[in-house]
């Protein structure tokens, strides 16, 4: 259950000094590749071992071998400590390259094409009611945000998809459905709502 602030506590405590409601919050590095890992279903549970140091491992962030001469791509943009330095506490920064990362690198490509099957091998709905043909939309919504899509949000991924899915044909792929649906999961992946706790 979703608990949201009221407008009585926010008119008492507008600045939230008096802890009325919960922050919005971005996830640790960490937290952001276990959820990109558990989206996309790569997330292997197992405890204990090692995972090596490849941003593309299935294994839980806290496994990975972290090497001060060759730091992980993903963790540190994300603002992951250089291993170098002690610090006090971490920066939470919103930067270029974040998006570039979450838009461009091959672990999150992987991690989007594993999502995308997963929402055609794993269909499930948090609606009522699902049109026909929007079901990967709804499907992807629950996986990535726990949550049914809005009306404006179906409408909008449907346009998404048909788009993605003509330029991919257009351009003479084979598997151009695929590759929509991929190109979708990997938005889910990159919204704030993904990587924020509110």
């Amino acid at each position: 259950m979703l608990f949201r602030s009221d407008g009585r506590a926010r008119a008492v405590d507008p600045d939230n000094r008096l802890l009325a409601r919960f922050g919005r919050r971005r996830l640790d590095a960490e937290a952001v590749r276990d959820t990109m890992l558990a989206i996309s279903g790569a997330l292997d549970p197992a405890l204990g071992g090692r995972a090596g140091n490849d941003d593309a491992s299935p294994r839980r962030s806290i496994y990975l071998d972290v090497k001060r001469s060759r730091p992980s791509p993903f963790l540190r943009a994300f603002d992951f400590p250089d291993r170098v330095t002690g610090m006090a506490r971490r920066s939470v920064t919103t930067t270029a390259p974040q998006v570039l990362l979450l838009m461009n690198a091959q672990a999150t490509r992987g991690w989007a094409e594993r999502f995308a099957a997963r929402v055609l091998a794993e269909p499930v709905s948090l609606s009522a009611s699902v049109a026909p043909g929007s079901e990967p939309i709804h499907t992807a919504m629950a996986l990535a945000l726990g949550r049914a899509p809005a009306e404006g949000e179906v409408a909008e991924g449907l346009a998404f998809l048909e788009a993605q899915r003509a330029a991919y044909a257009a351009a003479g792929r084979e598997d151009a459905p695929a590759a929509a649906l991929a190109d979708y999961c990997q938005v889910l992946l990159g919204l704030n709502e993904t990587l924020h706790v509110e």
